[in-house]
């Protein structure tokens, strides 16, 4: 699984004010100082897109999940369907609230069992996982986390950055990760994380389904490369 989200409306109230306590109080890094002194409208328009980044400023705007069956574990003469889901946007490209995507994500999680199931997505136990529930907090729905992220190896969820390193906890892109075993990228020139916000503002909502769907595509192709070379 993976998910899109955008910084919230009201937050862009919240950036100016912020900004200037920081420079004020000397909570403000060197670095950004120097942009916020050459452009303030410009800084507080990149602070604003960063809110996107945190559930307490930014909203989910798309989830994507692919279902199939988790490698290593086939019995044989049983076969599991593979279905693709995407939450927030539709195929047509119209938005769903964001409280109906959460709800909607939730009602196909119903059944996961962390004893027997898998949840897969690359920076998902220090991203994905807790911005969807904080944002079902924020939102007043009532949902029981199905995992534990206080575990130190959190049954029921597989990370690949975490796999990638062999549960270190350094970071690395999923588009560098793909690269190096020889996968295409989800990304294009017209198309990446950094670009959801502008796609958004053009209303190119289906592009940015397709770009949720393709880094799914891309995370179970690394995460069955690295059961297969691995093991589990």
């Amino acid at each position: 699984m993976d998910i899109e989200t955008l910084a919230l409306p009201g937050f862009r109230d919240r950036v100016g004010p912020k900004l200037e306590r920081d420079l004020r109080l000397g909570n403000m890094r060197l670095e950004q100082q120097q942009r916020y002194l050459e452009d303030i409208v410009a800084e507080e328009e990149r602070v604003y897109q960063l809110g996107s980044l945190n559930a307490t400023s930014g909203r989910v705007l798309s989830i994507a999940v692919h279902v199939g069956q988790i490698p290593g574990c086939e019995i044989e003469g049983l076969t599991q369907a593979q279905n693709e889901y995407v939450f927030g946007i539709d195929r047509s490209g119209n938005e769903q609230k964001e409280a109906q995507a959460l709800r909607d994500f939730l009602n196909l999680m119903s059944d996961f069992d962390s004893e027997c199931d898998e949840i897969v997505g690359h920076n998902i136990i220090g991203f994905d996982l807790p911005f969807i529930f904080q944002r079902y907090l924020a939102n007043n729905i009532a949902a029981r986390p199905f995992v534990n992220l206080g575990e130190y190896n959190v049954r029921g969820v597989f990370d690949t950055m975490r796999g990638w390193w062999l549960g270190g906890r350094q970071r690395v892109g999923l588009d560098d990760v793909a690269w190096a075993l020889g996968f295409e990228s989800s990304k294009t020139s017209e198309v990446e994380g950094s670009k959801v916000f502008d796609l958004y503002q053009g209303g190119k909502l289906a592009e940015i389904r397709e770009y949720n769907l393709n880094d799914v595509r891309v995370t179970r192709k690394v995460y069955e490369r690295m059961i297969a070379c691995f093991g589990r």
